[in-house]
């Protein structure tokens, strides 16, 4: 196995880890951000074509799945919800405790930060919706945030045995999550809020989808910074607006309302 540390990447690398299923790890690293990648040998020279600098060395074949836990610290997920990694630090309430199994969502990322914060706002007596929900992390935050129900659904059914994992260790079972994809979604119940944190191509593609929901709040990370613009043009519709957008390292967090509210 391969491990790749690098402080810099270019456009394109997220989409070919997505493509790939490789988990991209941020780490704040004495005061400065630094990325890691654990890949097969054959993969390496693919995603060196992305990368400024990088460190490269032969590790353990662990699994990157196991390697990359070396790097969790706990943090705030918002100015008031803690995800932590310990039973010992958990506090009812305040604490999100994660089984980072296969990083689906640990809390670290800015993007998780940001939907987490944007939903934190509004969700309050809300029935909300988790799309490609990974560990449960923001379903969770929904229900500590006082939605009146949660659901969530996923494409990867891995990362859905982990968000059952987390929902039990959260005491959160009444949650409800399934495997499959946007078609998978026949429920009649009607969503205020729907959160997703997906990367901007894939949120672009299922702007039909998301439209018809017909929600009161969209709630949309995953989306760097230099692609806002184009992200607002494409998703531009005459039924909502823009109601707040946040930005943390070279990430933003979008949330729109619908009009008639």
């Amino acid at each position: 196995m391969i491990e790749i540390r690098f402080d810099r990447f270019s456009d394109g690398l997220l989409e070919l880890l997505e493509e790939k299923g490789i988990m991209l790890i941020e780490d704040d690293f004495d005061k400065k951000v630094m990325y890691s990648i654990y890949c097969e040998e054959e993969d390496k020279d693919l995603i060196m074509n992305f990368i400024d600098s990088p460190m490269v060395k032969v590790v353990e074949e662990t699994g990157w799945e196991e390697k990359w836990k070396e790097f969790l610290r706990p943090g705030n997920l918002t100015d008031r919800i803690k995800y932590i990694f310990d039973s010992k630090d958990f506090v009812r309430g305040e604490t999100i405790l994660i089984n980072p199994a296969l990083a689906f969502g640990t809390g670290n990322h800015p993007t998780t930060q940001l939907a987490a914060t944007l939903l934190e706002e509004v969700c309050f007596g809300k029935k909300v919706l988790d799309v490609g929900c990974g560990s449960g992390i923001l379903s969770i935050a929904a229900k500590l945030s006082g939605a009146s129900s949660v659901y969530g659904f996923d494409n990867d059914s891995t990362a859905i045995k982990n968000t059952k994992e987390n929902l039990f260790l959260n005491n959160s079972e009444d949650i409800i999550i399934w495997a499959g994809g946007a078609e998978s979604l026949k429920s009649l119940v009607k969503f205020d809020v729907l959160v997703a944190n997906i990367i901007s191509s894939v949120l672009i593609q299922l702007k039909d989808f998301f439209l018809g929901i017909d929600p009161q709040y969209f709630i949309f990370s995953g989306i760097l910074k230099d692609e806002m613009d184009y992200f607002l043009k494409t998703f531009d519709n005459e039924m909502f607006l823009l109601d707040r957008y946040i930005e943390k390292d070279n990430w933003v967090g979008i949330r729109y309302r619908r009009k008639d509210d």
